[in-house]
């Protein structure tokens, strides 16, 4: 099966936007000083994810439990995104394994929306990947210390899309959702990544941002 490995997110000529969700101590905390700070661990691996949809399917759309009811939308800066991922190793299969590598990649089924309340109203794109970029060790010092532009509480957003998404209202949950494009990966990037490892790259060149991925199921 051909399937898609883009990283699609919110981004211009200097930033990208990934998401977080914390619990309300953490994220008013990171909020009011704009970086992370106790009581969140610098030395725990902290996963980063582009895509909205996914962080609202992985959170419950920060209801699934207390320590993920604030999502926070992180702009980070390009030049340290792209230098994040030249460091990453590509973890496939479904055991996995930290080991000593500061910067993991996994890549996911997508999920586009759908009104039904199993799996947080989301469903998977089988032949769309979404990635997750796992921090730890000397990543996670270049991501809070000096990556980070802004951090944003999404959270009334995500309530807004699920409480559309109850009352059936796909199409209007569509409409709130952020405008997220293909990222123009380098293409030393796109090789580390595995990005067009058993996929299809539809005529991209190296620096050309794609189409809009689909949301609705």
């Amino acid at each position: 099966m051909e399937y898609s490995r883009e990283v699609r997110a919110v981004f211009n000529s200097e930033t990208i936007r990934v998401y977080q969700a914390y619990n309300r101590v953490i994220a008013g905390n990171a909020l009011k000083a704009q970086r992370f700070v106790e009581p969140w661990k610098e030395t725990r691996r902290t996963w980063i994810k582009p895509s909205f949809i996914w962080m609202g399917y992985r959170s419950g759309w920060g209801q699934k439990d207390v320590n993920q009811a604030v999502v926070l939308a992180i702009d980070l800066k390009r030049t340290h995104w792209e230098e994040l991922l030249s460091m990453s190793v590509v973890h496939e299969g479904t055991a996995f394994s930290e080991g000593s590598n500061p910067v993991v990649v996994q890549w996911d089924p997508e999920r586009c929306l759908s009104n039904e309340m199993g799996s947080d109203y989301t469903t998977k794109l089988p032949a769309t990947r979404s990635i997750q970029v796992g921090l730890k060790f000397k990543a996670v010092p270049l991501f809070n210390n000096e990556a980070i532009v802004s951090i944003e509480d999404v959270t009334p957003l995500c309530s807004a899309v699920r409480a559309l998404l109850q009352a059936g209202d796909v199409d209007g949950a569509v409409k709130l959702l952020p405008n997220e494009r293909d990222y123009p990966m380098p293409d030393d990037l796109r090789a580390r990544l595995g990005m067009d490892r058993g996929s299809r790259r539809e005529g991209k060149t190296n620096g050309e941002a794609g189409q809009d991925r689909p949301t609705q199921c």
